[in-house]
């Protein structure tokens, strides 16, 4: 790590030093400038740098919300004061009620005095008139400020590539009436050593994956959103096991009859039946669980994996890709195979 240090212009004090106006930096250095932000954890909102001036310029948003941009070492940082108020004065709120005994104006020391809270309060032979006026004053521009800074250099990587964000939505809870929510990159898992070595930018770069559960989610509530109920349809829906059937188109429909009960189960005098045709049969085609759960009977998920951030994307979006190509695809009986055999299409 390289250390850089900034200090106080001509002007500044000495006890103005010691003011709490140290800002320290933690700088990434790139072929194309310097990545930075400020030390403090506070400012994890975005960088805690954004106000400040590097050479007189704003630092530069970046595609990652907690780190800005600059091109160079700053050779001074500068902070921008706030606008110094001058001329105080008391306006009356209705012009037109000037005269003689209301002046449209008073300079606020003619009009009030000042207590040791530094409040100002109206002179008792003017108090009469303060419901008819309103305070003003002017704004005039203080100018910047130069801070001083520390500046470590952390890192230094040949360029930081940019990746495509993501958001795969998933069930809040077990119970999909309690509405989703979103796994992001930030949920993606990285290995411990990566974390340690690398700040949070650098980490996009770096091997991740999600976990077996979470990826159950993941494929779970896509299946459910794009699933086609005229090709197939999910018979098991829980958070431990998933299973989806396809519907497939039978050759040769026939009837079935089935007896109508009364409401205590039995039959009735003269017996009564209702018929209906079956037209599909059911095909398992997709079945899953993940490692936490481990359910009987099914396969447990492998958690989705890349080498870098958009790895990760690329291989969850051409597995549910290839997934719901599969399950969406109609199958209908072979007419020659007499149900051993189906057709795609």
């Amino acid at each position: 790590m390289r250390s850089y240090r900034g200090s106080y212009l001509a002007g500044i004090h000495e006890e103005e030093k010691k003011g709490g106006n140290m800002i320290d930096i933690i700088a990434i250095k790139t072929d194309d400038g310097f990545f930075i932000q400020t030390a403090k954890e506070s400012y994890r909102r975005g960088s805690g740098l954004s106000h400040l001036f590097f050479d007189g310029e704003t630092p530069g948003k970046t595609f990652h919300p907690h780190w800005d941009k600059i091109q160079s070492l700053p050779g001074h940082v500068e902070k921008e004061l706030p606008a110094k108020r001058t001329n105080h004065r008391y306006e009356l709120i209705d012009p037109t009620m000037a005269s003689d005994k209301i002046p449209d104006v008073f300079v606020r020391e003619d009009a009030a005095v000042q207590d040791r809270d530094g409040y100002w309060a109206w002179k008792t032979e003017y108090a009469h008139l303060e419901s008819l006026y309103k305070l003003k004053y002017d704004e005039t521009p203080a100018g910047k400020e130069t801070v001083e800074y520390t500046l470590e250099i952390s890192l230094e990587v040949s360029g930081i590539k940019e990746y495509a964000d993501f958001s795969y939505p998933v069930q809040r809870t077990e119970w999909s009436h309690e509405g989703l929510t979103t796994l992001t990159p930030k949920d993606a898992k990285h290995q411990v050593l990566d974390r340690i070595l690398f700040p949070e930018i650098i980490l996009k770069s770096k091997p991740c994956e999600f976990t077996s559960e979470q990826s159950y989610k993941i494929v779970r509530q896509h299946i459910k959103a794009h699933i086609d109920p005229k090709v197939a349809e999910i018979t098991s829906d829980y958070n431990f096991c998933f299973t989806v059937k396809k519907l497939v188109g039978l050759q040769n429909p026939y009837e079935t009859k089935h007896e109508i009960l009364t409401l205590r189960g039995k039959s009735y005098k003269s017996k009564q039946y209702r018929s209906s045709y079956v037209k599909s049969r059911h095909v398992e085609v997709f079945e899953m669980t993940h490692t936490g759960s481990n359910y009987k009977g099914y396969t447990p998920i492998r958690g989705f994996r890349g080498k870098d951030q958009g790895d990760l994307k690329e291989a969850i979006d051409e597995y549910l890709a290839e997934l719901m190509a599969m399950i969406n695809a109609p199958l209908h009986d072979c007419p020659a195979c007499d149900g051993m055999g189906v057709i795609v299409g």
